[in-house]
Formats: C-alpha cells, structure tokens, sequence
C-alpha cells in the first residue's frame, strides 16, 4: 500500500513537473512572439525618408505638336544639347542683371559666338528637324530667385492678380526655318546657383478657340558666366 502511495505520489509530481514545463514553455513562446510582435510594430513605426527629386534634371517633351499647320512638328523628347541661361543673380556680373533672366534651348550644337561668346541668338540658323526655344523674363519686384513664376506679359497686364511673380517679355520658338506660335508659357524657377538655373516648363495647348503647339517638363540651363570664366581658363 505504501508502495502504491508512492508510486502515485510520484507520478503527481513528475506530471506537475510535465506541466510546469509546458507552462515554461509556453511562456517562452508568448514572451518570444511579444518581442517578435515589438520588433514587427517597431519595423512598421519605421518610417524610410525618400531623397527629394533633384531641381535641376533635363526632361523636356513636345506636346500637342498637330496643333501646328505650317510644318509638321513631331510630339517627344525635346532633346535639349545646348542650354543657356543670361542674366539673373551672379558674383560675376559686370552689371546689374538681378531682375533678368534669357534662356536658350537647342536640340544641336550651338558654339559660343566668336564675337559675343555665350550668347543666345536673336535669329538663330536652325537645323531643319531641330528646336530653337528663348525666353526673355522680367521680375518688376526683386531679383530672379528659386520658387518664382513667369507668365506672358500680356497675360500679366490684364490681370494683375495672376499667380506669377513675373513676366515672359519675349518667346521665340523655331523647328527648322518655321516659327512656332505655342500656347501661354509658364516658365517655374526651381534652382538658382552660380552654375546653372533650373525650372519647369508648362504650356496651355488647348483654350475654347484654338489648340496650340507646348513644351512641358524640367531643364537645367548652364549660365553663360560661369562658361565664360571657364572659357578664361
């Protein structure tokens, strides 16, 4: 009898050990699914910060381009090969150009002019198949800076209250020996530094009367100062 008590004693306590293990274990596992629960909610509470898109990237398209009759001008990539920019804001101007600003896009190989050096054209020889695109801006208030935008001066002069800081005096767009009449131009000045000036192109190509070639997209023009001290060198 006694042996029978002991027997069943032990075994009582060698399944309370069983359970008691079981119960570690399990804990074990709580406690191990808690810390892999902490690290997964501390992974979602991560948050990865993206680097901001670059202000000065090239990437011009024609759009709408059959909306010109005179000639035949193709939609896509307005392959920019020479950008320039005049005037605007510089350690190195001679004169005070803070509130102009010349651009000049071309899809060929525009050298410096022998008399003039870095100068954009007034009537350039265009390529047949190729795009000559200035612009001529004007801030009646302050000096060319980043974050400014330039519509056409007679848009401006009919509505004072339009959201632009500026004035485009003068547009000039050639594809080959034809002048092309694009639709109202906003240029956006998104970088200004010694070495080039940045911004964004967009075009109004369609109004209730007319449809009208545009140009739209980013571009980073070399700024004729600084490739005039390195053509110094």
């Amino acid at each position: 009898m006694r042996r029978t008590l002991a027997s069943l004693f032990a075994l009582v306590l060698l399944l309370g050990a069983c359970s008691g293990g079981s119960d570690e274990e399990g804990a074990s596992e709580t406690s191990d699914g808690s810390s892999e629960t902490t690290e997964a909610d501390g992974g979602e509470d991560t948050t990865t910060t993206e680097a901001e898109p670059d202000p000065c990237t090239n990437d011009l398209q024609v759009v709408n381009g059959e909306a010109e009759t005179a000639t035949t001008v193709p939609d896509g990539p307005f392959e920019a090969v020479t950008m320039w920019s005049e005037g605007g804001p510089h350690p190195d101007n001679d004169i005070d150009e803070d509130q102009n600003l010349d651009l000049g896009f071309f899809t060929y190989d525009e050298p410096p002019d022998p008399q003039f050096g870095v100068s954009i054209p007034i009537d350039p020889d265009t390529p047949d198949g190729e795009h000559f695109l200035s612009f001529s801006l004007y801030n009646a208030s302050g000096p060319i800076e980043a974050g400014q935008s330039f519509i056409d001066q007679v848009t401006l002069a009919n509505d004072p209250e339009a959201d632009a800081d500026g004035e485009i005096n003068f547009t000039y767009w050639e594809y080959g020996s034809e002048r092309l009449l694009p639709g109202d131009i906003t240029v956006t000045i998104t970088e200004v530094n010694d070495e080039q000036v940045c911004g964004e192109l967009a075009t109004v190509t369609q109004t209730d009367l007319q449809t009208f070639v545009g140009i739209e997209g980013t571009f980073a023009a070399d700024r004729s100062q600084f490739l005039e001290a390195q053509l110094e060198d």
